[in-house]
């Protein structure tokens, strides 16, 4: 897989992280998309879609928000003025 390559390169960049967490969510593989989303996470704190999604998982998993910042991460991550 060329994004983990691109991690292997370059561990510091987050959207290689986030790119393999998409292709773990989509094959319904959330455990390893979760670690993904963390990984994109701790190389870019703001990083809004990683923390969306990171919601999303956890939500469909247990019908609940995420514990912890994920809810309200993603909405302060975005850049002021770009808020929905």
């Amino acid at each position: 897989m060329l994004w983990k390559q691109a991690i292997e390169a370059s561990p510091a960049y987050a959207p290689a992280y986030y790119n393999v967490a998409v292709v773990h969510s989509e094959a319904g593989r959330a455990a390893e998309a979760v670690a993904q989303y963390r990984a994109a996470l701790a190389a870019s704190p703001k990083y809004a879609e990683a923390w969306c999604n990171l919601g999303v998982i956890y939500k469909n998993q247990v019908g609940r928000p995420a514990p912890g910042r994920c809810p309200g991460a993603a909405y302060d991550a975005l850049p002021r003025g770009e808020a929905p």
